[in-house]
């Protein structure tokens, strides 16, 4: 384990990375200089978990390339996490590029957010209609961070 978490401290150190504990579990943090958003990276005895607002992302051991390069997509702006809310209720969400994500209407969300999926948009496009939906969007620098409230 503590491989793993050299690992990660020595590749992400110049975004702040750090090693830390918490009730005798070690973790990596990062601190977001941009908002309260920050960072962290824990570990389970059969996965670890990167998590940023309300997205959590799981990999095996094994993968920690590719989780460096998604922990650094989201450190370098080109991803974000994006929720969706019915009600002031968290419902689903995921990780999102940053491209496109200035959509201006509910088509051009649906098409973002299932990444061109057009044989879907339709099931989305609709949800969206109801109301008290909220779409949540954020990202490391702030850059990208916005609330959209879906059209009828």
């Amino acid at each position: 384990m503590d491989n793993i978490l050299n690992f990660f401290a020595e590749n992400l150190k110049t975004y702040g990375a750090g090693i830390y504990e918490y009730e005798g579990r070690k973790f990596i943090g990062i601190k977001n200089p941009f908002s309260d958003n920050n960072l962290v990276i824990t570990f389970d005895p059969d996965h670890f978990t990167m998590e940023f607002t309300y997205q959590a992302a799981r990999f095996s051991y094994g993968d920690e390339q590719f989780a460096l390069r998604v922990i650094e997509d989201y450190l370098n702006d080109k991803n974000v996490a994006v929720e969706i809310f019915l009600n002031g209720k968290s419902l689903f969400g995921g990780t999102r590029s940053s491209e496109n994500c200035d959509f201006t209407d509910n088509a051009e969300f649906a098409e973002w957010y299932l990444a061109g999926r057009t044989d879907v948009a339709g099931n989305l496009t609709g949800f969206l209609e109801n109301d008290g939906v909220e779409v949540k969007i954020f990202s490391w620098s702030g850059k990208f961070d916005r609330v959209y409230s879906p059209k009828k």
